[in-house]
């Protein structure tokens, strides 16, 4: 897979390794992430969306064969939630909003077949990069931890914005996407802020 943002595009020379040539595709699978050469989330979106209908047949066989809500919410967690929040952290900040509707209408149609409320795709994300960042703040080791910084009161960490700039000046788009998701979901007396406040 080839990434090439110039707005000439050039054909690039094949790439050889021990004297076999790599194949240019247009998009891969890593650790269950689709990645496409535009580095759009669409193509991994619509393939859990799929993945995740598909199990929603086997809720709602479970539903017919009148199993309690907890029970089904208990399988719905397990096959269809885990499936829709597979590595979230890393794409759903950079979603477009059709792929989030889509995704969301999966937890909608379970809501109906369950008969209970579920928590939304975006609250999934947003507990997802909570337990992210606290796991980060904790783990001293982590190349992410100098991000976040304690306040002189010792009780509150500020984060930086400027750290989730690279070397060259580009934003890491997801790790800034996954921080002010996490201070927006903190920001009522957490004792979190960020540096500009």
């Amino acid at each position: 897979m080839v990434v090439d943002f110039r707005r000439t595009r050039r054909d690039h020379s094949p790439l050889h390794i021990d004297g076999s040539t790599v194949e240019i595709v247009k998009s891969t699978k890593f650790l269950g992430v689709h990645l496409a050469e535009d580095l759009t989330w669409s193509l991994n979106t619509s393939t859990i969306t799929k993945k995740a209908q598909q199990r929603l047949y086997f809720l709602r066989r479970l539903r017919k064969a009148h199993l309690p809500p907890p029970i089904l919410t208990t399988f719905y967690r397990g096959t269809i939630e885990s499936i829709l929040s597979s590595c979230i952290t890393a794409w759903f900040g950079n979603c477009t909003a059709s792929d989030r509707k889509s995704l969301q209408r999966v937890v909608r149609t379970a809501e109906k077949i369950i008969d209970v409320s579920l928590p939304t795709i975006t609250d999934i994300y947003t507990t997802r990069c909570i337990r992210k960042t606290t796991s980060i703040v904790d783990d001293h080791t982590h190349p992410s931890h100098t991000l976040f910084t304690l306040l002189p009161s010792g009780k509150s960490h500020e984060v930086p914005m400027v750290a989730c700039l690279d070397a060259v000046g580009f934003i890491d788009r997801s790790l800034l996407d996954d921080i002010l998701c996490f201070l927006r979901a903190l920001r009522q007396g957490q004792g979190w802020r960020t540096s500009g406040e």
